[in-house]
């Protein structure tokens, strides 16, 4: 079987063999426009346009049973972040939306929590620190597995 071919377009037309070969152009930098058509597996993305850089992520925690940072981002790296957080065990989840907006003194955050399936008794919080914004997770029972997608800004 032929892994399936993707396309990546960006001011100079570049088409990749495979999606596990593919290299960059050589104006992928300046590019006005990304479009991929395929498969494309990364543990970032960050994006400059305007002026403004940004990033996308994504992570996983497992056998989280006490108090535990999920993810840290670097005070100087952003101003903002969007985290959709799910967490699991093996018959229980649910997801949260945690924002948070932060400077060099002081940060804020709000968590927005959707229908538990089950009994999940999963704490999400930030703490700002000289290090950076520190994403929490803090079960009060069990041991979970912990996903999260990073939107930064």
């Amino acid at each position: 079987m032929i892994p399936p071919t993707a396309s990546i377009y960006t001011n100079q037309a570049y088409v990749a063999n495979y999606a596990n070969t593919a290299s960059f152009a050589n104006n992928s930098a300046t590019a006005s426009y990304f479009f991929i058509s395929g498969s494309l597996t990364c543990n970032s993305i960050n994006i400059v346009g305007g002026g403004v850089a940004g990033s996308i992520g994504t992570g996983q925690v497992t056998c989280v049973s006490s108090s535990q940072v999920i993810d840290i981002i670097p005070l100087n790296r952003g101003n903002s972040v969007k985290w959709f957080v799910f967490s699991e065990n093996q018959s229980n989840s649910k997801v949260n939306k945690i924002v948070a907006s932060w400077n060099n003194i002081t940060s804020s955050f709000y968590t927005t929590e959707v229908r538990a399936t089950g009994y999940v008794p999963v704490e999400l919080s930030i703490k700002h620190s000289s290090s950076g914004i520190s994403l929490f997770c803090n079960p009060e029972t069990g041991s979970w597995s912990v996903k999260f997608i990073r939107i930064l800004i």
